[in-house]
């Protein structure tokens, strides 16, 4: 897959906001640099970037398909106030394996536990 000027500004997208974002959320970022740039153009290259492992589909039950920079396996925690979603650091697939026993075969896997992040344990 070549390195095309949106794949480009998608990644930089998602790597500078430091957080998941959903297509259309990278699509109303990616008109600010390119203003008649599609939503069919952005899911395009956003699933064929995926595909290509060159960036992650994050999946919460009931919510859209979410997009990370972060491709080193990790999971996520989304705060049940907010929304958040927040990468769990050490949850690689040897973590997992361990939680679910060393005869089982694991073929896929999406791990996310709901929390509530420190800013709304704070905030009244």
């Amino acid at each position: 897959m070549g390195v095309t000027k949106q794949r480009h500004l998608i990644l930089k997208i998602l790597s500078d906001g430091g957080t998941h974002m959903t297509a259309d959320q990278i699509l109303e970022k990616a008109r600010l640099v390119f203003p008649n740039i599609s939503k069919g153009t952005i899911y395009r290259n956003l699933n064929l970037m995926a595909d290509d492992n060159a960036i992650k589909r994050v999946r919460i039950p009931g919510e859209p398909v979410f997009y990370d920079a972060n491709i080193i396996p990790h999971q996520h925690t989304v705060c049940v106030k907010c929304g958040k979603i927040m990468d769990i650091a050490g949850m690689g697939p040897e973590a997992v394996q361990k939680l679910v026993g060393p005869s089982a075969r694991i073929v896929d896997y999406s791990l996310v536990i709901y929390v509530m992040c420190e800013i709304c344990l704070t905030w009244p």
